[in-house]
């Protein structure tokens, strides 16, 4: 018994993981079409960016998802 509830338990946090994986690909993409009209550039990085998520099984790693979610870090220099 708990032998199948550890596979229960194991299976559960699998799908959540997919799940907050969607949501992810989700707000990026809402985040580039909202992009795409006023700054294209940005948009194309972002669509880049969901694309390299989806080869790699759409896990943003925990960096990515900062970097994109949390408006304090959009700010970056631009390389000369």
């Amino acid at each position: 018994m708990t032998s199948k509830l550890s596979h229960a338990q194991s299976e559960l946090d699998r799908l959540e993981r997919m799940e907050t994986a969607i949501d992810d690909l989700g707000a990026l993409k809402d985040m580039a079409d909202e992009e795409a009209a006023s700054d294209p550039e940005t948009a194309r990085e972002l669509y880049a960016d969901i694309d390299g998520e989806l080869a790699n099984g759409g896990r943003l790693s925990p960096s990515s998802r900062s970097a994109r979610f949390c408006p304090a870090s959009t700010t970056s220099a631009t390389p000369s």
